[in-house]
């Protein structure tokens, strides 16, 4: 009898383990296919990803051959992000011939401005003497 009880528990509890897994990938395949396209959030999400590319670049974490690949992939996603959310006609946007390589570079270039920890990346206040994530001072350097 307690075999029984034993063998009934490791059953339920392998059903348990299992259910989420096998469950998840006919939910997520429906997710998938119900979501909307959300530009923005990707066109945020590339540039996030540049500004990390550009921190590990500039600590050593990568070599220039993998930095200008993965610097020209997440370009090409960032502006094909922007692309896709451009409902304005070009002579609204400023300028009217202005290509979208140049905003990409703008935004580039703004999201440069703002000053980040050294140590963990998270964003300074610009009065910011300390990181008040990680409690490094804001103007020290990486020492490789």
């Amino acid at each position: 009898m307690e075999l029984v009880g034993m063998v009934l528990i490791v059953a339920a509890t392998g059903v348990l383990i299992l259910w989420p897994l096998l469950r998840r990938t006919d939910s997520a395949s429906a997710e998938i296919a119900i979501a909307p396209a959300d530009h923005g959030r990707e066109k945020e999400m590339a540039l996030a990803a540049i500004r990390e590319l550009e921190f590990d670049y500039a600590t050593g974490k990568i070599s220039p051959e993998d930095y200008a690949v993965l610097r020209a992939r997440y370009e090409a996603k960032a502006l094909e992000a922007i692309t896709q959310t451009a409902a304005t006609p070009a002579a609204e946007v400023g300028g009217g011939g202005r290509h979208l390589e140049v905003l990409l570079e703008e935004e580039i270039a703004a999201a440069r401005g703002k000053s980040r920890c050294v140590f963990c990346g998270e964003s300074l206040p610009r009065e910011a003497r300390f990181c008040p994530s990680c409690g490094a001072p804001a103007g020290a350097e990486v020492t490789r």
